[in-house]
């Protein structure tokens, strides 16, 4: 308005647009459980303690796994227990009002799209644990290593092993190598390089990664600096649930529109919709 420009980043995203996601996934969770306006207190009250058990679990599990951290982190954390809980309840309570010998029978019973919804509704839960641990709870070391010597990074001891000249196709490269222990065991050996392409001529640095379930080990080589090496190590908690929550929203959607009913409905209101249409044109 006054002619000025200004520039909005990620920080200003951030803050519009967290509070807006917390209330969202408050509703998801919520919305599902209640007969819209006639939901008394004493439901209310029945949801909020559900959900309130699903927050403080979940709350209670960050903070043993990852130590104190920051407010929104486990706020965070909270509201993805929040949403567990509650998604898990309603797809129980519809369950069981169907009825039947069998769990199998109900399962099988139960509408496409209330399993598609609960999936997905998980999936968004596993995505906010992901993104609140990877942002919040990332650690990275940037060290001068000489062969044999140890970092600790998150749960592992990595040693640096040396390295090798190494040939490509179309480039050479140095070649660092680094065993990572976690109790004494050795669980992965990573080779991350730097590569100098011949055509055309450019160097790159390939970072080694290994994926665990509970998060992803990053190694990065650096330069030679009196026979000691720099290298970034990364321990990012819980990054791959990030993708997992997503294929799992995805996966749900499918599911949801699978549901032969749903496709039923489309139908009639797409005849109703050309009904009207032809009525509209018989009375111009």
């Amino acid at each position: 308005l006054e002619g000025v420009k200004i520039t909005v980043g990620p920080p200003y995203f951030a803050r519009v647009f967290t509070p807006i996601a917390a209330l969202v996934i408050l509703m998801l969770g919520v919305g599902p459980h209640l007969p819209w306006k006639r939901a008394g207190r004493v439901a209310w009250g029945r949801l909020f303690t559900l959900g309130a058990i699903g927050a403080g679990l979940a709350l209670g599990i960050a903070r043993l796994t990852f130590g104190p951290g920051p407010v929104g982190a486990m706020a965070a954390f909270a509201l993805g227990g929040w949403l567990v809980v509650l998604a898990l309840a309603e797809w129980g309570r519809r369950l069981r009002a169907l009825g039947g010998p069998s769990i199998f029978a109900r399962l099988r019973r139960l509408p496409r799209a209330q399993h598609g919804m609960t999936l997905a509704h998980l999936g968004l839960a596993v995505l906010v644990f992901g993104v609140s641990a990877a942002e919040s709870f990332t650690e990275e070391h940037l060290v001068m290593l000489a062969p044999g010597e140890v970092v600790r990074v998150g749960a592992f001891d990595v040693r640096f092993d040396g390295v090798e000249p190494v040939a490509g196709p179309n480039y050479t490269a140095i070649e660092g190598h680094f065993t990572a222990r976690r109790n004494g065991h050795v669980v992965t050996r990573l080779a991350p390089q730097q590569r100098t392409y011949w055509a055309p001529p450019m160097e790159t640095t390939e970072a080694a990664i290994r994926p665990f379930v509970t998060g992803d080990l990053y190694v990065v080589i650096g330069d030679p600096v009196k026979g000691r090496w720099s290298a970034r190590l990364y321990w990012k908690p819980l990054v791959g649930w990030i993708w997992i929550g997503a294929l799992m929203i995805a996966f749900g959607g499918l599911i949801a529109l699978s549901d032969r009913r749903l496709r039923i409905f489309a139908r009639r209101r797409s005849r109703r919709k050309r009904r009207s249409g032809m009525k509209a044109g018989m009375a111009t």
